[in-house]
């Protein structure tokens, strides 16, 4: 399962990394020590892991119920009222679900639509994307202190 954004995900996003990342490893790597030689390339692994365990896992889709006696026990049991007909989708809607207009979609704890991972971010998916977004902040970080120290090792050569 992809999102509407998939295209840049795999073309923009992880060709991102990728040659980031190749560049800083081909270029400043043979100058760096043998624990930054394994650090590096396992975090960007890492981010790559994350990025496509975001962008490829359900966000939260919730099923489309077309009438009231179609409803889930648990929400009939609840009380069918506090679950809003919505429009859009022609369904009721949970709660705690938005529809999401890129994605043609209820989403169960819906967050936002995120382009780099191609995909919408709710409930289901939210810890991947939090794992995402961690990874590439240690990445960025990372490549900007090989990057440098490797300029600083050169211009001592």
């Amino acid at each position: 399962m992809v999102g509407p954004y998939w295209k840049v995900m795999v073309f923009c996003t992880s060709t991102l990394i990728i040659s980031v990342s190749a560049f800083l490893i081909f270029s400043f790597m043979p100058l760096h020590h043998i624990s930054v030689k394994i650090a590096f390339p396992i975090c960007s692994v890492l981010a790559l892991v994350a990025l496509w365990l975001t962008g490829t896992s359900n966000p939260g889709l919730v099923r489309r119920y077309r009438t009231r006696d179609a409803l889930p026990e648990r929400a009939t049991s609840a009380g069918a009222q506090e679950w809003p007909w919505n429009d859009q989708v022609q369904s009721f809607r949970s709660p705690t679900s938005v529809y999401c207009r890129e994605c043609d979609a209820l989403i169960d704890g819906y967050d936002h639509v995120c382009p780099w991972t191609g995909t919408a971010i709710g409930k289901a998916n939210m810890c991947f994307f939090y794992f995402f977004v961690s990874m590439v902040t240690v990445l960025m970080y990372f490549a900007c202190f090989i990057l440098i120290y490797g300029l600083i090792l050169e211009a001592k050569r």
